[in-house]
């Protein structure tokens, strides 16, 4: 019989932790003490108090990032060096420090002020497009966070832990095809022409009226095949239907036959001058 797994090592407790107007050494010393790791540091560091009440005991891990998120707040940033020193710096140089490169995504991290770097590869969105609006969302303390990567489409971003989650999620949700529910729909027409249908329809759709269609709404002419494709939401195609309908239908001829009798003119004559007359006017036309 195959003996059963061990179960996980249970991650050690720490706590519960109150600090009160504490300096930086005492965070830092904390970091220390739970990472295991050395901390090299400048001599200045921007200058604040520290409170911080966990009033229970809570895993190493996450004491580690409550710590660490407190000094983002306060603009010092923490970043790994190997596996045993920790680099600490002030929040505006931590992009030039070699912050944790996360590869994959983001969104399995428990969200904190940890400072990391990850790369988005967008395939849709335009990069210069995008880095623009998602700059005023980064944190202020960390300089010029953003790094745009045009040939590649893509963007070096170099934040805290839960502002990456936040461009990952809009990233997923905006980095799409831009259809916004459009449906294509051909007309073949038997009768009219479709170019010359296309152009009554625009015609037709002037002023405010193009404003109700909507931008995304296009209508084009295929005169080989003597069709209009429509490309817009299926909600609007009943509409379509019907103008389309009541375009292409079989025009009246409006000329008639009469025969006129002459009395002193010669007949080849009058037909002569008639014709040009009407020559004429269709040239002045």
């Amino acid at each position: 019989q195959t003996p059963p797994a061990p179960a996980a090592a249970t991650e050690e407790l720490v706590g519960p932790i109150k600090l009160s107007e504490v300096d930086i050494d005492s965070v830092l010393a904390l970091i220390e003490s739970y990472t295991g790791r050395t901390i090299l540091r400048p001599q200045a560091l921007p200058a604040s108090t520290y409170t911080l009440k966990l009033n229970r005991a809570v895993p190493k891990s996450e004491a580690v990032t409550a710590l660490e998120t407190l000094l983002a707040l306060n603009g010092v940033g923490v970043s790994p060096l190997g596996d045993k020193f920790l680099k600490v710096v002030p929040l505006v140089q931590v992009k030039t420090e070699a912050p944790e490169m996360i590869d994959g995504s983001t969104l399995g991290l428990p969200a904190s002020g940890h400072i990391a770097t990850k790369l988005f590869q967008l395939e849709f969105l335009r990069v210069g497009e995008f880095v623009p609006q998602i700059t005023p969302l980064m944190s202020p303390g960390v300089a010029n966070g953003l790094v745009s990567l045009e040939k590649a489409n893509a963007v070096l971003v170099t934040d805290t832990v839960s502002n990456l989650q936040r461009v990952e999620l809009l990233i997923r949700q905006l980095d799409k095809p831009n259809t916004n529910g459009l449906l294509p729909k051909f007309y073949p027409l038997s009768y009219a022409k479709a170019s010359d249908l296309v152009n009554r329809l625009r015609s037709l759709f002037q002023g405010p009226l193009a404003s109700q269609l909507g931008s995304a709404t296009t209508f084009n002419a295929d005169d080989r095949t003597n069709q209009v494709i429509l490309l817009s939401d299926p909600r609007q195609h009943a509409l379509f239907d019907e103008l389309i309908a009541k375009l292409d239908v079989k025009g009246e001829l409006n000329t008639r036959n009469e025969v006129i009798y002459l009395k002193h003119a010669a007949a080849k004559d009058v037909a002569s001058l008639l014709s040009q007359l009407v020559s004429g006017q269709n040239s002045v036309a």
